[in-house]
């Protein structure tokens, strides 16, 4: 080793002696658990925040001490509907005709029970008292439908709303 190393390094240890040392703390992990036991909806494709548990603490020790700390858990939920048997249709079917004609009959056959469901809504609705909601549920459901279930659906929103 060089003589310039060598003063260096003595000098380095020379400073390093006159700094105070300082107490090395190792944090070491801590592990809480929480549990949810509920029931919620969640649409295709969309999500919802099920709830959490946050945590904080601080404390002072002499005139210089302070900490804290603080942590927050929470769980959430997503969801996404295969449909299997549309997909069974597709990679069954012989020709390009036929799938059409299979999605065209499952979409109407969607539409009519999206529109009878919107019904019992509008029903419910009117019974409780909400009656824009029940309107809602109505002018959407005349929408969806179709033939005599259109007619049936018009027929009970103006005996309702009698105009």
């Amino acid at each position: 080793m060089s003589r310039s190393k060598q003063i260096f390094l003595a000098v380095l240890f020379a400073a390093a002696l006159q700094f105070p040392v300082f107490a090395q703390v190792v944090q070491l992990p801590s592990i809480h658990t929480f549990s949810y036991s509920g029931s919620v909806l969640v649409p295709d494709s969309g999500g919802a925040y099920l709830g959490g548990v946050s945590r904080s603490a601080s404390g002072r020790s002499g005139r210089r001490g302070i900490g804290g700390i603080a942590s927050h858990s929470g769980t959430s939920i997503s969801a996404t509907i295969i449909d299997h048997q549309a997909i069974d249709r597709q990679l069954l079917a012989g020709s390009p005709q036929h799938v059409a004609a299979t999605n065209d009959l499952a979409r109407k056959t969607d539409r009519s029970e999206e529109g009878k469901a919107l019904v019992r809504h509008a029903r419910a609705m009117y019974r409780v008292g909400n009656t824009s909601a029940s309107r809602m549920s109505y002018q959407m459901a005349i929408q969806l439908l179709d033939g005599q279930l259109e007619h049936l659906a018009q027929a009970e929103y103006e005996r309702v709303f009698a105009r």
